[in-house]
């Protein structure tokens, strides 16, 4: 069964790259509704091609989630997990298509996360076509908005993990070949400072200055950082001030906070919270925006069970799994952290996220598809 499962997929080889053509020639950046909403649309007619039924939820800001099924003969329900949106600006489609050149695609998205759509797609109709009654359900969740943070996708990835067996998740395979067993959790925030104007020569004592409170915050927060416990904290983009003469009477910061474990995280998302609420110069004032946006993924015993199931569909097509811990976060810590044994990073091997050289290896496409294909049905079979 296995090699009639793994000669489907390469059988269907230029089918793969055609899809990944188009899903990379749509723009879809994460605050391009449209962008994204069209890439579901081309999502779910594939989707619903191979039998899937669809069903949509609908975003008023960010693009629609998707949660397609198809049905299976054994008991359990397999979900694959992926998001829809990049991070690279409205346009880049156009200004910079899909391309092969030598062993690797480029374009924007290529490895993240359109690389592992496709591989998705193309696993889901093997197995159907192939051995439908020996899979248990499989379930698609495909989400708009997880490159700024999934806000709007909590409840939905929180509800669908509660129902798998187990979870796939289809960020882009490490450069080094590498499948993703544990992750960094994040909270997102943002600073609002609020001061006092004033003329900056004339009454300088009447002034507040935002900037200087939130300068002193900046310190405060970076000072959080500990790297040893994999605690890392970024203020990553600052904002404000005012023209000539002017002490400023507004500023604005941006920045991340990560954590390996739940532990960690709450001390420390506590801790942001403790600096933004202290008051350096009396008289401003501080609102703070966000909170946690990703939950960290932790190597236990229920994830290494799914990661020797990877491993042996590795060993299948000749292919040595190796799995490491990763600082960046993704969708697979809220379905770890609601039970569901996940494993991160199945989709085609890449480099360069988010950047204009983010490339994708393309001899890794149906060798990523085999994997996860194979893994689903050695979890079909013995869980």
């Amino acid at each position: 069964m296995e090699e009639r499962i793994c000669q489907w997929i390469a059988d269907h080889r230029d089918d793969l790259f055609a899809c990944l053509e188009v899903l990379v020639n749509t723009d879809s950046n994460s605050h391009d509704k449209a962008g994204v909403d069209r890439v579901g649309e081309i999502m779910a007619g594939h989707l619903r091609r191979i039998g899937c039924h669809v069903e949509r939820h609908a975003r008023e800001k960010v693009g629609d989630c998707l949660v397609a099924t198809l049905p299976g003969g054994k008991a359990g329900r397999i979900m694959l997990s992926g998001h829809m949106d990049t991070a690279l600006p409205v346009g880049d489609a156009q200004r910079r298509p899909f391309k092969i050149e030598g062993k690797r695609a480029y374009g924007p998205g290529v490895a993240d996360m359109k690389g592992g759509l496709t591989t998705m797609l193309f696993a889901m109709e093997a197995l159907h076509t192939i051995c439908p009654d020996e899979m248990m359900d499989m379930a698609a969740v495909l989400t708009g908005d997880e490159e700024i943070g999934s806000f709007a996708s909590h409840d939905l990835l929180r509800n669908e993990g509660e129902k798998a067996t187990a979870v796939f998740c289809m960020e882009s395979g490490r450069a080094n070949g590498a499948i993703v067993s544990a992750r960094r959790g994040f909270g997102f925030y943002e600073l609002e400072v609020f001061g006092r104007s004033a003329h900056a020569g004339v009454d300088p004592e009447n002034g507040l200055s935002a900037i200087d409170e939130l300068a002193r915050k900046v310190v405060a927060l970076q000072d959080l950082n500990d790297l040893e416990r994999g605690i890392a904290v970024n203020v990553n983009h600052i904002k404000g001030g005012a023209p000539g003469l002017t002490i400023p009477d507004y500023a604005w910061a941006s920045l991340s906070a990560g954590f390996y474990n739940m532990t960690d995280g709450e001390q420390v998302m506590a801790r942001v919270a403790e600096i933004a609420a202290k008051t350096f110069l009396p008289g401003t004032h501080t609102v703070l925006h966000g909170g946690q946006a990703f939950w960290p993924m932790e190597k236990d015993e229920k994830v290494q069970k799914l990661l020797a199931e990877v491993q042996k569909a590795g060993q299948v097509i000749g292919l040595e799994v190796e799995d490491i811990r990763t600082g960046g976060c993704a969708d697979s810590g809220l379905t770890w952290y609601v039970g569901a044994p996940s494993i991160c990073a199945m989709g085609p091997v890449g480099g360069r996220l988010h950047t204009e050289q983010e490339y994708m290896e393309i001899d890794t496409m149906v060798e990523r598809c085999q994997l996860l294909a194979l893994s689903m049905y050695n979890v079909s079979r013995y869980w």
